[in-house]
Protein backbone atom coordinates (compact mmCIF):
# COMPACT_ATOMS: atom_id res chain seq x y z
CA UNK A 1 0.00 0.00 0.00
CA UNK A 2 1.27 3.46 -0.90
CA UNK A 3 2.09 5.81 1.95
CA UNK A 4 0.16 9.06 2.29
CA UNK A 5 3.37 10.94 1.49
CA UNK A 6 3.80 8.98 -1.77
CA UNK A 7 0.19 9.65 -2.76
CA UNK A 8 0.60 13.39 -2.10
CA UNK A 9 3.81 13.44 -4.10
CA UNK A 10 2.05 11.69 -7.01
CA UNK A 11 -0.79 14.24 -6.86
CA UNK A 12 1.79 17.04 -6.84
CA UNK A 13 3.40 15.58 -9.98
CA UNK A 14 0.03 15.31 -11.71
CA UNK A 15 -0.71 18.95 -10.81
CA UNK A 16 2.74 20.03 -12.03
CA UNK A 17 2.36 18.05 -15.23
CA UNK A 18 -0.95 19.77 -15.97
CA UNK A 19 0.39 23.18 -14.91
CA UNK A 20 3.44 22.81 -17.16
CA UNK A 21 1.26 21.50 -20.00
CA UNK A 22 -0.84 24.68 -19.75
CA UNK A 23 2.24 26.91 -20.12
CA UNK A 24 3.59 24.66 -22.89
CA UNK A 25 0.34 25.17 -24.83
CA UNK A 26 0.30 28.92 -24.09
CA UNK A 27 3.88 29.15 -25.39
CA UNK A 28 3.02 27.23 -28.56
CA UNK A 29 -0.07 29.40 -29.15
CA UNK A 30 1.90 32.62 -28.62
CA UNK A 31 4.99 31.73 -30.66
CA UNK A 32 3.86 29.05 -33.13
CA UNK A 33 6.75 27.50 -35.10
CA UNK A 34 9.26 29.75 -33.29
CA UNK A 35 8.53 28.07 -29.93
CA UNK A 36 11.93 26.40 -29.53
CA UNK A 37 13.84 29.63 -30.29
CA UNK A 38 13.82 30.38 -26.57
CA UNK A 39 15.80 28.26 -24.12
CA UNK A 40 12.98 28.88 -21.65
CA UNK A 41 10.68 26.80 -23.86
CA UNK A 42 13.25 24.00 -23.99
CA UNK A 43 13.07 24.05 -20.18
CA UNK A 44 9.26 23.98 -20.20
CA UNK A 45 9.28 21.07 -22.66
CA UNK A 46 11.82 19.10 -20.61
CA UNK A 47 9.95 19.80 -17.37
CA UNK A 48 6.70 18.62 -18.95
CA UNK A 49 8.48 15.50 -20.23
CA UNK A 50 9.89 14.78 -16.76
CA UNK A 51 6.54 15.04 -14.98
CA UNK A 52 4.72 13.01 -17.66
CA UNK A 53 7.34 10.24 -17.47
CA UNK A 54 7.13 10.18 -13.66
CA UNK A 55 3.33 10.01 -13.77
CA UNK A 56 3.63 7.10 -16.25
CA UNK A 57 6.11 5.36 -13.88
CA UNK A 58 8.92 5.53 -16.47
CA UNK A 59 11.44 6.23 -13.72
CA UNK A 60 14.69 5.48 -15.54
CA UNK A 61 13.93 7.88 -18.41
CA UNK A 62 12.46 10.47 -16.02
CA UNK A 63 15.54 10.37 -13.79
CA UNK A 64 17.82 11.08 -16.74
CA UNK A 65 15.60 13.95 -17.94
CA UNK A 66 15.60 15.35 -14.39
CA UNK A 67 19.42 15.42 -14.38
CA UNK A 68 19.22 17.52 -17.54
CA UNK A 69 16.34 19.84 -16.71
CA UNK A 70 17.11 20.84 -13.10
CA UNK A 71 20.58 22.34 -13.78
CA UNK A 72 19.28 23.95 -16.98
CA UNK A 73 16.35 25.48 -15.07
CA UNK A 74 18.70 26.74 -12.35
CA UNK A 75 20.87 28.36 -15.03
CA UNK A 76 17.83 29.76 -16.86
CA UNK A 77 16.29 31.24 -13.73
CA UNK A 78 19.47 32.96 -12.60
CA UNK A 79 20.61 34.24 -16.00
CA UNK A 80 17.13 35.36 -17.04
CA UNK A 81 16.50 37.56 -14.00
CA UNK A 82 20.12 38.76 -13.75
CA UNK A 83 20.88 39.54 -17.40
CA UNK A 84 18.04 39.00 -19.86
CA UNK A 85 15.06 40.55 -18.06
CA UNK A 86 16.87 43.85 -17.29
CA UNK A 87 17.92 44.14 -20.96
CA UNK A 88 14.33 44.00 -22.25
CA UNK A 89 12.32 47.14 -22.87
CA UNK A 90 8.85 47.20 -21.30
CA UNK A 91 7.33 46.27 -24.67
CA UNK A 92 9.64 43.25 -25.07
CA UNK A 93 8.83 41.70 -21.71
CA UNK A 94 6.44 38.76 -21.61
CA UNK A 95 3.40 39.10 -19.31
CA UNK A 96 4.42 38.97 -15.64
CA UNK A 97 2.34 35.86 -14.81
CA UNK A 98 4.01 33.98 -17.67
CA UNK A 99 7.45 35.27 -16.66
CA UNK A 100 7.04 34.17 -13.05
CA UNK A 101 5.60 30.80 -14.05
CA UNK A 102 8.35 29.81 -16.48
CA UNK A 103 11.30 31.66 -14.92
CA UNK A 104 10.71 31.07 -11.19
CA UNK A 105 7.90 28.64 -10.32
CA UNK A 106 9.00 25.92 -12.69
CA UNK A 107 12.46 25.86 -11.07
CA UNK A 108 10.96 25.96 -7.56
CA UNK A 109 8.59 23.09 -8.34
CA UNK A 110 11.49 21.01 -9.67
CA UNK A 111 13.45 21.79 -6.49
CA UNK A 112 10.45 20.75 -4.39
CA UNK A 113 10.28 17.49 -6.33
CA UNK A 114 14.03 17.03 -5.83
CA UNK A 115 13.54 17.33 -2.08
CA UNK A 116 11.30 14.24 -2.19
CA UNK A 117 12.72 12.11 -4.99
CA UNK A 118 15.67 9.76 -4.69
CA UNK A 119 17.37 10.74 -7.94
CA UNK A 120 21.13 10.52 -7.65
CA UNK A 121 22.95 12.97 -9.91
CA UNK A 122 25.92 11.29 -11.57
CA UNK A 123 28.84 13.31 -12.91
CA UNK A 124 28.96 11.29 -16.15
CA UNK A 125 25.45 12.61 -16.92
CA UNK A 126 26.72 16.21 -16.95
CA UNK A 127 27.45 15.63 -20.63
CA UNK A 128 23.71 15.63 -21.44
CA UNK A 129 22.85 19.16 -20.27
CA UNK A 130 26.10 20.46 -21.79
CA UNK A 131 25.25 18.93 -25.19
CA UNK A 132 21.72 20.31 -24.95
CA UNK A 133 23.07 23.81 -24.18
CA UNK A 134 25.51 23.56 -27.11
CA UNK A 135 22.67 22.52 -29.43
CA UNK A 136 20.62 25.45 -28.19
CA UNK A 137 23.60 27.78 -28.68
CA UNK A 138 23.89 26.59 -32.29
CA UNK A 139 20.17 27.15 -32.90
CA UNK A 140 20.37 30.60 -31.28
CA UNK A 141 23.37 31.50 -33.44
CA UNK A 142 21.62 30.44 -36.67
CA UNK A 143 18.40 32.31 -35.83
CA UNK A 144 20.35 35.40 -34.77
CA UNK A 145 22.40 35.42 -37.98
CA UNK A 146 19.49 34.90 -40.39
CA UNK A 147 16.81 36.85 -38.53
CA UNK A 148 17.43 38.85 -35.35
CA UNK A 149 18.83 38.23 -31.86
CA UNK A 150 16.53 36.12 -29.70
CA UNK A 151 17.92 37.71 -26.54
CA UNK A 152 19.29 41.28 -26.40
CA UNK A 153 22.23 39.97 -24.34
CA UNK A 154 23.23 37.37 -26.93
CA UNK A 155 23.98 38.99 -30.29
CA UNK A 156 27.20 37.10 -31.19
CA UNK A 157 28.73 40.44 -32.21
CA UNK A 158 30.54 41.59 -29.08
CA UNK A 159 32.58 40.47 -26.10
CA UNK A 160 29.50 40.67 -23.85
CA UNK A 161 27.89 37.83 -25.80
CA UNK A 162 30.96 35.66 -25.37
CA UNK A 163 31.15 36.43 -21.65
CA UNK A 164 27.43 35.69 -21.28
CA UNK A 165 27.84 32.28 -22.96
CA UNK A 166 30.86 31.42 -20.82
CA UNK A 167 29.02 32.50 -17.68
CA UNK A 168 25.96 30.39 -18.61
CA UNK A 169 28.15 27.32 -19.18
CA UNK A 170 29.99 27.79 -15.88
CA UNK A 171 26.64 28.32 -14.13
CA UNK A 172 25.30 25.08 -15.66
CA UNK A 173 28.29 23.06 -14.44
CA UNK A 174 28.06 24.65 -10.97
CA UNK A 175 24.32 23.92 -10.78
CA UNK A 176 24.97 20.29 -11.73
CA UNK A 177 27.71 20.01 -9.08
CA UNK A 178 25.36 21.43 -6.44
CA UNK A 179 22.76 18.83 -7.47
CA UNK A 180 25.40 16.10 -7.01
CA UNK A 181 26.17 17.39 -3.51
CA UNK A 182 22.48 17.57 -2.59
CA UNK A 183 21.75 14.06 -3.87
CA UNK A 184 24.79 12.69 -2.00
CA UNK A 185 23.74 14.40 1.22
CA UNK A 186 20.20 13.00 0.84
CA UNK A 187 21.69 9.52 0.42
CA UNK A 188 23.81 9.94 3.56
CA UNK A 189 20.82 11.20 5.54
CA UNK A 190 18.84 8.10 4.49
CA UNK A 191 21.74 5.85 5.50
CA UNK A 192 21.93 7.58 8.90
CA UNK A 193 18.16 7.16 9.37
CA UNK A 194 18.43 3.43 8.58
CA UNK A 195 21.39 3.03 10.94
CA UNK A 196 19.52 4.84 13.72
CA UNK A 197 16.63 2.37 13.39
CA UNK A 198 18.88 -0.70 13.83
Amino acid sequence: MESLNTIHHRHFRIFMGLYTLAFFLIGIAATSYRYLQWLTHWGVTLTLTYFMLKIANKHHQANLIFQIVLPIEATLTFTYWSFVFPSYTLEQRPPLIYNISVHILQFLFLMFDFSYNKIQFKRQNLLYPIVLMLLYGLLNFVVTMIDEPIYPTLTFTDIKSLLFMIFACVMLVCAFEVCILISKSKGKAEDNDKAAKL
